[in-house]
């Protein structure tokens, strides 16, 4: 198991990007893990270039029983969970992210933030 680092440009295509490297790296899991962990990727990224500053970067550790999934930027402005309506087109990425994750947070320093979230592997899963 190796750890995936990525360094983004803040640009929607690297949402793809990071997903792809996301389920090529975890590609030892269960498919079921590897797609939770590209969809909480995918909402990270997102709200990393929306709301975040550049850099951003990407970090996955995989372990037998975990993988651990943090974003970082440059901004110390931390995320607010959103209540969105069924009618908004956005506002639901740290949502998503709280639902699909055993455990997320947040870590602010000088140099920015960085999100991350534990996904519990199960053993009949490994």
């Amino acid at each position: 198991m190796v750890d995936l680092e990525l360094t983004l440009p803040p640009d929607a295509r690297s949402v793809r990007v990071a997903r792809e490297a996301t389920r090529q790296g975890l590609d030892h899991f269960p498919s079921e893990c590897v797609e939770i962990a590209a969809a909480i990727v995918s909402e990270l990224v997102s709200n990393a270039i929306r709301h975040g500053s550049p850099p951003i970067s990407l970090h996955v550790v995989p372990k037998p029983s975990r993988i651990k999934i943090s974003v970082t930027d440059a901004s110390s402005s931390a995320p607010v969970v959103k209540s969105a309506s069924p009618l908004d087109q956005q506002g639901r990425g740290l949502e998503i992210v709280e639902a699909l994750s055993d455990r997320w947070g947040v870590t602010t320093g000088d140099a920015g933030k960085s999100v991350w979230c534990e996904l519990d592997v199960l053993p009949a899963l490994r």
